[in-house]
């Protein structure tokens, strides 16, 4: 709330607590702020509307905002922060943008396919009860709330564009869905961008990674990943593990687990015992990638940032052309191509 005599306004600063908008005709100069699901009294301290996700986190009354900590969330849309921490339980929500020229995408299915998948990401990554590191520095269980929905090419773009700066949304995931011709290579391609080009600027503020191989929320599959280990693989343990913190375990002694595959675990993995393998097309013993689970020591091993905006991993904002390009904003939202090799590619607008 602003105090007379102790507050300052240029008259044409649209913005307020947290970032939102400011409604100066509801109340006076500051006294109410709006955003895209909510509305804020900053008299009263509280919203005007019940909280539309409310029965996701039925431990909160549903006229709470940031989970009562606005000073390690922020929500500018008002949505879910990534994670949050209350009631002394870590909640993580990933939200997944999916895009691209599948047929599971047309209309008509792609509600199905998206609402099937964000469930098969959810029951994966919440199977085996866990404990993360909390703001307070202490162990505290974790969950996942995965949410998912449709946004045609144009919106991804808009929507990674808008998603580059200090106000960037956490818990933002891109997916581009394409099909692939029978007998065609499966698709699973990460964003190289935090390698190749942010990894060299070290600049580790959240919307840029500032470490090699980091994890990233923007990815490119074919739909004959959806509902397997793959999506699960990729989609939740490229962003929630680092390279240099282990996002893949390449020889089975540094498997946790006797008799269950960590999630980070791939068909390049050694020594895997032989009631864990099956045969390659060749004929070698590779790991059954059937059986991976995320266990409990993986998600203890999860990169939390609880400093400043509350974030997992890191975020490039990448979104996959139909070749294979990847498009980033820079951090002056200026678009930038760059094919598979990570060479620039001229501006074609």
């Amino acid at each position: 709330m602003l105090q007379s005599a102790r507050s300052v306004s240029t008259g044409d600063y649209r913005f307020g607590y947290q970032g939102q908008e400011q409604d100066n005709k509801m109340g006076g100069l500051g006294q109410h702020t709006t955003a895209r699901f909510w509305e804020y009294d900053t008299w009263a301290v509280k919203r005007w509307n019940m909280d539309p996700l409310a029965g996701k986190f039925p431990t909160q009354s549903p006229f709470v905002n940031f989970n009562d900590n606005p000073i390690i969330l922020n929500d500018i849309t008002g949505q879910s922060g990534e994670p949050s921490f209350a009631n002394g339980t870590i909640t993580i929500t990933i939200n997944l943008n999916f895009y691209g020229n599948s047929k599971l995408l047309n209309e008509g299915t792609r509600e199905e396919t998206i609402g099937k998948e964000a469930a098969y990401l959810q029951a994966a990554l919440n199977k085996h009860p866990s404990d993360a590191m909390g703001p307070d520095g202490n162990m505290h269980p974790v969950v996942f709330v995965i949410t998912g929905e449709f946004v045609t090419y144009q919106d991804a773009l808009t929507k990674a564009r808008n998603n580059v700066g200090e106000n960037y949304d956490a818990k933002q995931n891109f997916i581009r869905l394409d099909d692939i011709a029978e007998g065609g290579k499966t698709i699973r391609q990460n964003s190289i961008m935090s390698n190749l080009i942010f990894s060299e600027e070290g600049i580790p503020d959240g919307t840029r990674s500032g470490y090699k191989r980091s994890p990233d929320n923007s990815i490119w599959l074919s739909s004959d990943n959806l509902g397997t280990t793959s999506s699960v693989h990729e989609i939740a343990a490229h962003q929630l593990w680092s390279r240099h913190n282990g996002s893949h375990l390449l020889d089975w002694s540094e498997n946790p687990d006797e008799s269950i595959p960590s999630i980070r675990t791939n068909v390049l993995t050694t020594n895997i015992p032989n009631s864990l393998s099956v045969l390659s097309k060749e004929g070698n013993p590779i790991l059954d990638i059937t059986r991976r689970e995320v266990l409990k020591s993986d998600k203890e091993n999860m990169f939390i940032s609880w400093k400043g905006k509350a974030r997992m991993g890191n975020s490039t904002n990448t979104i996959f052309t139909e070749e294979g390009n990847q498009i980033i904003y820079n951090k002056s939202k200026i678009k930038e191509e760059y094919d598979k090799n990570g060479n620039k590619v001229p501006n074609r607008d």
